[in-house]
């Protein structure tokens, strides 16, 4: 456990961590690369498989330098039993990444890609993506010990009332057996290091990254042999589609707590779908309206908030309402978001207030191009899906503007397989007797 802290407390720190550089072999003759330039992003697919997209600064360069590594392979990919695989592996390799020259690693775990984020300076830049270069072509994990510590970590960690509300909200809207639920319901009595390095070899692989830099990276990255063929294409099976029955469902558990957790959801258009723009701009607009009319107006809730949750690039995303609230006013909130809902679904956002986000959109847009971080993961995520309107600016306000009028007809359709989780006290059941989706 102590091991567990060192680790979590070095992933903060700022100091630059040198290891010693192994004896450098000589690199494979370059492939040759297939490179598409869009908007000062330039996209290579080498042969081996590996996407690099490079964000072109110019003569610009900043003292600290911006690098995101895209696995793809998520939490959903984890072979039936050994759910936590993946997260398992990526945090030993985390662990391992803390100890490059990075002055920052970030770790992201989404259903079917896993991303890593880091801050390195520029003069260590080449020597940081040898030492990146080294652990992925790594033929095992050594860590017996650093495993078997993560795994006890993880094993008792507490189930809150909160996690089960939301767990029990996936089993609603995606299944209870879909892959995306195994989050929740990880087999890490089953892991341990023998099945973490085979998964390791499996995945690790050039055609099963994407990188994305805002430097140029080093001719020899990833082409020097290794213990184990990096040539083999990765092969994970495909996530089936959600099944679970179409209509308004709630469902409540009872927990030992003083309020009630409440999440709200449904499944809305993949990524690369029309419709993925209009409910990210319902999400900005219920997340201003639920908050001003739950809690400034009614006193109802005092953290109501509103996402929209991508499990991953080609998963069905979801539009997700949370909030707590005392026991008694359960019921009460719920159906204040559910009248929301079905207003927008009648009239849609009011324009004056498509143009209020439309506005901040540009403006924070405009910000977020200026900072090279976030410059990086759209990029690395562009690299993954490959919409243009990543990182176009332009196309992004064409198609935001054009699917306006879609937001009545998402809303609609959420609402038709809306469900709703509660977690709270025993007295709570009472109070949700009159939430419906019926006209009073």
């Amino acid at each position: 456990m102590k091991r567990i802290k060192s680790y979590y407390r070095h992933c903060f720190k700022t100091t630059i961590l040198i290891i010693l550089i192994l004896v450098q072999l000589p690199f494979l003759a370059q492939a040759e690369p297939i490179i598409v330039v869009e908007n000062k992003i330039s996209t290579e697919q080498r042969n081996d498989g590996l996407t690099i997209v490079i964000s072109d600064q110019g003569s610009k360069r900043q003292e600290i330098q911006y690098f995101t590594l895209i696995l793809k392979t998520g939490f959903a990919h984890d072979p039936v039993g050994k759910s936590g695989l993946t997260n398992l592996t990526n945090e030993i390799i985390k662990y391992l990444f803390s100890y490059t020259n990075a002055l920052y690693v970030d770790y992201q775990s989404y259903a079917d890609y896993s991303a890593f984020h880091f801050a390195v300076a520029l003069s260590d830049f080449n020597q940081f993506c040898n030492q990146l270069d080294q652990i992925i072509r790594l033929d095992a994990l050594l860590h017996y010990d650093l495993c078997n510590e993560l795994i006890r970590y993880h094993l008792n960690q507490p189930k809150t009332p909160g996690l089960k509300a939301f767990s029990q909200l996936y089993s609603l809207v995606y299944g209870p057996n879909h892959p995306y639920t195994s989050i929740f319901y990880p087999n890490y009595e089953q892991l341990d290091i023998n099945e973490v390095n085979k998964w390791f070899r499996q995945i690790y692989k050039p055609n099963n990254l994407i990188i994305a830099s805002s430097v140029k990276l080093p001719q020899e990255f990833l082409r020097r042999p290794a213990g184990r063929d990096l040539t083999e294409a990765v092969s994970l099976s495909d996530i089936s589609p959600t099944a679970v029955d179409a209509g308004f469902e709630l469902k409540w558990t009872p927990v030992h707590d003083n309020m009630a957790t409440v999440y709200l959801g449904f499944e809305t258009a993949k990524f690369s779908e029309e419709g993925v723009l209009a409910t990210n701009l319902l999400q900005k607009y219920l997340d201003q309206r639920l908050w001003k009319l739950i809690r400034e107006d009614n006193g109802l809730s005092y953290d109501p908030e509103v996402y929209y949750q991508f499990t991953g690039s080609s998963s069905a995303p979801m539009l997700l309402v949370a909030f707590h609230s005392l026991t008694e006013n359960t019921g009460a909130a719920i159906n204040l978001v559910l009248g929301e809902f079905k207003k927008i679904a009648a009239e849609g956002i009011p324009e004056a207030e498509v143009q209020k986000i439309m506005e901040r959109e540009r403006k924070q847009r405009k910000l977020m191009g200026k900072d090279l971080r976030s410059t990086i993961k759209t990029a690395a995520l562009y690299g993954l899906t490959g919409q243009k309107w990543l990182i176009d600016h332009e196309d992004y306000f064409t198609r935001l503007t054009n699917e306006t009028k879609m937001v009545p007809q998402v809303i609609t359709t959420g609402l038709a397989r809306l469900k709703i989780s509660v977690a709270g006290p025993e007295a709570t059941g009472q109070y949700l007797e009159d939430v419906t989706l019926e006209t009073k």
